[in-house]
């Protein structure tokens, strides 16, 4: 003769009760777990190349460099627009006031990818711009151009806590 163990409502609370804190404890464990993976690795392309990034390299892509060695913007015809990115976050905010000739010029002719590379040494970013359609019309440009800028900020800024 099967008899099961009957349980009071109050005991059935505690156990659940008992469970849901251990899975949460179980969760914690899994993020904690996730993203010490994610600080030391980003997915350039997931499960072919991975990219090992400490948060230190994050926090320098991340900070400002000397004016002079700032992004400047120009017009397609050589005149100085008078804004400079010092870092990927100001260059963010540039992308949405700098007239839409300016940034194709500068696309066009690698100059962000270049800066990228040379200054800020974040090949990710520049690798991610060169892939952008250049031939897009205006507004999907700057929509690709700055939606790319905001998500590697966003993943550098992850790293970094």
């Amino acid at each position: 003769m099967n008899k099961q163990a009957q349980l009071s409502p109050s005991a059935k609370t505690i156990l659940y009760d008992l469970f849901f804190l251990k899975l949460v404890e179980i969760l914690e464990d899994l993020v904690t777990s996730a993203k010490t993976v994610l600080t030391s690795c980003i997915h350039i392309n997931p499960g072919v190349v991975t990219l090992v990034m400490s948060a230190e390299k994050a926090q320098k892509i991340l900070s400002p460099v000397p004016y002079e060695q700032g992004f400047h913007f120009f017009m397609t015809d050589g005149h100085y627009s008078g804004e400079t990115a010092t870092s990927l976050c100001i260059f963010l905010k540039d992308l949405g006031r700098i007239d839409i000739q300016s940034i194709r010029f500068h696309l066009e002719r690698g100059d962000f990818q270049k800066w990228l590379r040379a200054t800020i040494d974040d090949e990710e970013l520049a690798h991610r711009i060169d892939k952008i359609d250049k031939t897009a019309p205006d507004e999907p440009l700057i929509e690709q151009l700055t939606e790319t800028v905001q998500k590697r900020i966003s993943e550098l800024q992850f790293i970094d806590t």
